[in-house]
């Protein structure tokens, strides 16, 4: 049997209010608070009805500074699909997300 859809996809955050707040400005998702899952657990929830699970941790520090060597390292990231690439950036950046690669449509190669 093979799966319909990914119902959802976790997400370790060092700040939980502050990463519910962030997704629900930046991205329109909404908050469906604790999905039955006890403390330390925030599902976001996108229109088209994925899932996004934060799940509390504590910080460790990452190098952003090299973005590629950072997913290597395994840093966690989602990727999302939008109509305007530029002003999801945009409102990604001005809701307090930081901008480590410039937008496009795919990455580069290599």
């Amino acid at each position: 049997m093979q799966p319909a859809r990914i119902h959802h996809v976790g997400l370790p955050v060092s700040d939980l209010d502050r990463s519910v707040a962030w997704y629900r400005e930046a991205l329109g998702l909404t908050h469906e608070p604790g999905a039955g899952v006890p403390g330390g657990v925030a599902f976001m929830v996108a229109p088209t009805g994925e899932r996004l699970e934060l799940l509390a941790v504590d910080p460790r520090p990452s190098a952003w500074d090299d973005p590629v060597a950072a997913l290597r390292a395994g840093v966690p990231h989602t990727a999302w699909t939008v109509d305007d690439l530029d002003a999801a950036h945009a409102l990604a950046v001005e809701a307090g997300g930081r901008s480590v690669w410039t937008p496009a449509t795919r990455p580069s190669p290599g």
